[in-house]
Order: C-alpha cells, then sequence, then structure tokens
C-alpha cells in the first residue's frame, strides 16, 4: 500500500497510530466504538502540499479506499471517525501562515493551522481575529467543517460569513471558491464529505485598544436571558455568555474557593470603540465584581476542566431561541433528575436573539453500568432543545437522528446531489450526513425515555461482564489487567479519564514536533496507558516509541484537566521497559533530533516547555 503513487507521501501504518487517529474528543467506550468503526484503517497520511493531498486521493479512487480528512479532532460528534476504514488523511502538518494582507485585512492560510498559532502572529501584526472557536488548538479547517459559532460571534458573526476564499481538493483536482460562490455553502459544516480543504483566506481585524468583560448575576434565567437581549441590542458588545449557578459552581470547586457568585449570570464584552455601555443601574442584573468578570473572561478557552471533577464529562449543544431557553432548561432538569445527573448549563449568544447553549454534566467513562445511561441522556437532551425551538449544532455520527433540524428537505435533496457530482463513488468521509446510504444508529421517534429505557437495558446486557449471580456489572479499567502482569496504577488510570482530549498538548510537545505522531504525545500514550490495563499487547515498534519523551512538562503546563503528566510518563516508561525493553541508542539519538528542533527552543524561550532532562536525570534505570 505504500507504492501507488504516495512515494515520498509521510504515512503511519502502525496498529497503535491507526487507532489512535480513528478516535475524536468524544469518550465512547470500545464496545460501542466496535459498532460503528466496523472496518479498520488502512493508513494515515499526513499530506505536505496540495499536490500531496491529490496524490493521496488518486490513490484512494484507484483502489476504492476511503478517505477521512482530520484536524485536531477535538469535536465529540464524530465527524472525523474512519466508519468505513480507509485512509485518514492528517492535515496536522498543513500548518504555514502563507500570506497575510493588511491593507485588504486577509490573512492566507493552510487549513491545518491552529487558532493559537494564528492569534499569535496576528498580534505581532497588530491585527486580531474575528469569531474563533474556544478549542484554540483546533485547526481552521477543522473548524470551517465542523463548527462555526464560537468567541465573538455575537460581534462578527459565524465563522463561514469572514472567509473571502477557500482552496479545495477534491477528485477532480483543486480550484479556488469565493465566499460568495455557490458552491461555497457545500464546504461549511459539511465535515469533510465534499473536498479536502486545503488553504483559507481569513478576514481579520485590526486589534482593538482595549477590552471590558462585565458580569451581572440574576435571580432566574428568564430575566437574565431578557437583559442579555436588551444589552445585545444597545451596547453592540462583541461578545456574551450565559451562566446557570451550577456551571459557576463547578468552577468554584476547580480553585477550591468561591470566586464566584452562584447565580444566573450574564457575562458581557465590549471593547473600546465597538460597544456602547450605559450606566450600569440601567440593566436589571446586579454588577459583580471586576476581579469575578476578568476571572472567567481569562478561563474561556478551558472550557473542558471541569472533567477533572468527573473525572469525565458529556453534554449536549442546540441553538436555540433566547425566550424557549427557560422551558427547555426546567425540562432538562427533569430528565437529569432521572439519570441522577446534575447539569451545568452555559449559553454564548449568537445573534441578540438565540444562543449555542450547552447542557454538560460530570460522569465516569470507567463505570459502563452508569455510562451508557448517561450516553442517552445525551440524546434525550437534544431531543428537548428540539422540541423547545431549537434545533442541532453538530452531526457527525452521534446527532445524525436530528440531521433534520440543522437541514432541511431541499437542503438535503441539493447537498447530496452536490456530493454525487464531486463524489461520485461517495469516498470521501463516507456514512455521515450526505451518504444516502447511511442511516442513523437510532431514528429520531425512539428518543424518548419510553424507547431507551429497554434499548439501553439490552446493550448493558451484551456489553457488561457477568457477576457471580448471573448480573451485569460495570468493570474498572485496572479490574481488567491480567492477573500476576503489573499495570499502572488508580492514580494514572484516573489521569487517564481526566485527559480532555483537547489536543491542547499536541501544539506544544517536542516529540510531536520532532516524530509527527499522536502516538507521543499525551493523548496518545495515555490511551496505550489504558490498553496496557486491558492487558491487551501492543507492537514493539509502538511500545518503544513512548520513550520518545524529553519530559519537559510542556504538556502539563497546557493541560485543560491540569495533570501533572511527568511522573505518569515515568511510570508508564517504567511498565513499558518492564514488558518490552528499554531503547538506549533511541532515546539518545531522539533527544539529539529534539535540541535539533527550532521550534522546541521556541517553546522553551515563550517558558512552555522546560530544557531537555537527561534520560539518567529524569527516567529511572531499570
Amino acid at each position: 500500500m505504500r507504492g501507488g503513487g504516495l512515494e515520498g507521501v509521510r504515512l503511519l501504518d502502525s496498529a497503535l497510530e491507526r487507532e489512535i487517529y480513528s478516535l475524536d474528543q468524544a469518550e465512547v467506550p470500545a464496545e460501542l466504538r466496535r459498532l460503528f468503526l466496523r472496518k479498520p484503517v488502512a493508513m494515515v497520511a499526513q499530506p505536505r502540499s496540495e499536490e500531496e493531498i491529490v496524490r493521496v486521493l488518486r490513490h484512494a479512487e484507484e483502489h476504492h479506499l476511503p478517505v477521512v480528512p482530520r484536524g485536531a479532532a477535538s469535536s465529540p460528534y464524530g465527524g472525523a471517525l474512519p466508519v468505513r476504514g480507509g485512509i485518514v488523511l492528517d492535515l496536522s502538518l498543513l500548518r504555514t501562515i502563507v500570506a497575510f494582507d493588511p491593507e485588504a485585512g486577509v490573512v492566507t492560510v493552510e487549513g491545518g493551522v491552529r487558532w493559537a498559532d494564528l492569534d499569535q502572529f496576528l498580534a505581532g501584526n497588530g491585527y486580531a481575529l474575528r469569531s474563533h472557536p474556544t478549542s484554540w488548538w483546533s485547526t481552521v479547517a477543522g473548524w470551517l467543517n465542523t463548527g462555526g459559532y464560537g468567541l465573538y460571534s455575537l460581534g462578527f458573526g459565524s465563522f463561514a460569513s469572514q472567509i473571502a476564499w477557500i482552496r479545495v481538493v477534491d477528485f477532480n483536482g483543486t480550484r479556488t471558491l469565493a465566499g460568495g460562490d455557490e458552491a461555497f455553502r457545500y464546504y461549511v459544516h459539511t465535515e469533510g464529505q465534499m473536498g479536502v480543504v486545503a488553504q483559507v483566506g481569513l478576514s481579520v481585524r485590526p486589534r482593538p485598544a482595549a477590552q471590558r468583560p462585565l458580569l451581572f448575576t440574576y435571580p432566574d434565567p428568564e430575566e437574565a436571558l431578557m437583559d442579555a437581549r436588551s444589552i445585545a441590542e444597545t451596547w453592540d458588545p462583541v461578545h456574551m455568555t450565559y451562566y446557570d449557578p451550577h456551571r459557576l459552581g463547578e468552577l468554584n470547586a476547580l480553585q477550591e474557593r468561591e470566586v464566584l457568585d452562584e447565580a444566573h449570570s450574564l457575562l458581557v464584552v465590549t471593547e473600546e470603540g465597538e460597544g456602547k455601555p450605559k450606566d450600569a443601574g440601567s440593566v436589571e442584573g446586579v454588577l459583580a465584581e471586576p476581579y469575578q468578570a476578568s476571572f472567567l473572561w481569562e478561563h474561556r478557552f478551558f472550557p473542558m476542566q471541569v472533567k477533572r471533577l468527573g473525572p469525565g464529562i458529556l453534554g449536549a449543544e442546540t441553538l436555540l431561541p433566547l425566550t424557549s431557553i427557560p422551558a427547555y432548561l426546567a425540562r432538562a432538569e427533569g430528565l437529569a433528575a432521572r439519570f441522577d445527573a446534575s447539569l451545568a448549563h452555559e449559553g454564548h449568544l449568537v445573534s441578540p436573539t438565540e444562543a449555542l447553549l450547552i447542557s454538560s454534566f460530570l460522569t465516569d467513562p470507567r463505570d459502563l453500568e452508569r455510562y451508557l445511561p448517561h450516553i442517552a441522556l445525551v440524546l434525550l437532551l437534544h431531543e428537548a432543545g428540539i422540541r423547545a425551538g431549537g434545533r442541532a449544532y453538530g452531526v457527525g455520527i452521534w446527532n445524525r437522528p436530528f440531521l433534520r433540524t440543522r437541514y432541511s428537505r431541499r437542503d438535503m435533496r441539493a447537498y447530496r446531489a452536490y456530493k454525487r457530482q464531486v463524489d461520485p463513488k461517495n469516498l470521501l468521509n463516507p456514512g455521515k450526513a450526505f451518504d444516502p446510504g447511511a442511516d442513523p444508529f437510532l431514528p429520531r421517534w425512539s428518543i424518548s425515555s419510553f424507547f431507551l429505557a429497554p434499548l439501553l437495558a439490552r446493550a448493558a446486557g451484551r456489553l457488561l461482564p457477568r457477576n457471580p449471580l448471573g448480573q451485569p456489572s460495570a468493570p474498572m479499567l485496572h479490574d481488567l489487567a491480567p492477573p500476576g502482569l503489573e499495570g499502572p496504577t488508580d492514580e494514572d488510570l484516573r489521569s487517564a479519564a481526566e485527559c480532555a482530549h483537547c489536543g491542547a498538548c499536541i501544539t506544544v510537545c517536542p516529540a510531536y514536533l520532532a516524530d509527527k505522531t499522536e502516538l507521543v504525545t499525551a493523548r496518545g500514550k495515555l490511551l496505550v496507558m489504558e490498553k496496557m490495563a486491558r492487558g491487551e499487547a501492543m507492537e514493539g515498534e509502538g511500545a518503544r516509541q513512548i520513550f520518545d519523551c524529553i519530559h519537559c512538562a510542556a504538556c502539563s503546563n497546557v493541560c485543560q484537566s491540569a495533570i501533572d503528566l511527568v511522573p505518569v510518563w515515568d511510570r508508564l516508561e517504567n511498565l513499558v521497559a518492564r514488558r518490552y525493553g528499554k531503547p538506549r541508542e533511541q532515546i539518545e539519538a531522539f533527544v539529539k533530533r529534539v535540541e535539533a528542533e527550532e521550534e522546541y527552543h521556541d517553546l522553551v524561550n515563550r517558558g512552555l516547555a522546560y530544557p531537555v532532562q537527561t534520560p539518567r536525570g529524569r527516567r529511572p534505570d531499570v
């Protein structure tokens, strides 16, 4: 498979790498994943140019292999999952900022550019992004394919409205589409089902001189949301978020002190020259202390940090009219009570009348007996939001029952007709929304407590092992390791469960910069740890790559879950060394490669990574 026109294209094909690149941010039990990922991935291709993307697509067409574009895989909806195997097209090496035209206010980037890197570049030139996601380490093309609303969408609109043009690659070659072209809409929020977005021309703005976050508290959600519309229409804010008391309580719990008043709240952000704030007395809410508003605003890039309290988190994202949110909240609380879950809500206004409402709750993915019903609760929350007048935000695999709330029948016909035109063999990310042969795993009519309860009972009976009384029981990971074989500690397995799978560690990992595979990053190594806990064997080469780590602590420094990962890597390497041996020459050669990387020294200078720790100083001899 390495031939056939792919000479020179970087390919990853070890079993571990193919598994890692088959996952996204969602915590789906392996037993359930097997129901959807029925065919193994043949390889992971990492193109470094549009020409290499073309060659991969030609190879796929010749061998009739599906191709699934992948960015940071930071969406939880399964849009980047290779449900029919084939080739995962990892675009993360396409991360060059190609050009910047200050006069036109347009920056040209490759699709794999991360938002944090782009913002740093623009800041150095006195410019700023318009709207962008809270997942600061996701990719530009990834958000075009899967998202659209985020920070500053209230002030500057959806991401699609800010795109000057895109370069797309499909089986017919490469072409450029302007933001106003008729075909442009087929590449927005469509998860790479029509083509591969290789470059984006993105409109940017002069950097504001100052921002002003203000926090107001209210006795109930109705009053908060009524005030939200009034503020949005009269102040001209760039961003506004509604928080419920439970969400603020979670943030207090993380700080282990009461930083925020646990009340229904609005965080309003204005910019110098943009907002027109009136006197605080003309607002119905009570103005909170400035440090409380600043605290909330500074935490905007860490939406998954509450996962530490779980150590898992699940939730639903729905676009809802502001007037419908109170009724939805009441219905959602009733559903959560039946599943022994405590909901936390936050809503990002995308217009003066609509918000992207996120309802989340803590769970434990290690306990299947509890986790399976919680997955059902996610579906029920989406259904409740739609019945309240909302529509699904993401689709992917898990939200396919709600596809028609996102697209009308007329739109579906148009999108499927366009897909047949550009992808006649249905090889681009098949099994998703616009594949007429892919049915949702559940029809929407079945998403009710009446139907889901017996379904889950049957699933639990099939997926969970039996106890001595013949009843299903949910094992923890450490219970699965074979007797007599040393495995990870409970503390390390909890660290694996706390991982937010956000991809932040990838962007700052010197090992990833040198090896260019997620296997050597925190996200990859924690997966290896879980596999070892289950007693699964690893390939020798994959096991040895675990030692490609200089213990620089960059992963810990950016970790949303604030996991102290360096001691975890010490223990993991000891376990791997006892089972597979320790490749000392490989370690020495790896350290030399890292020290030769200019990007590594940049990370050290920025304080994100510590200087190389010698193997003797940081790796116990085994």
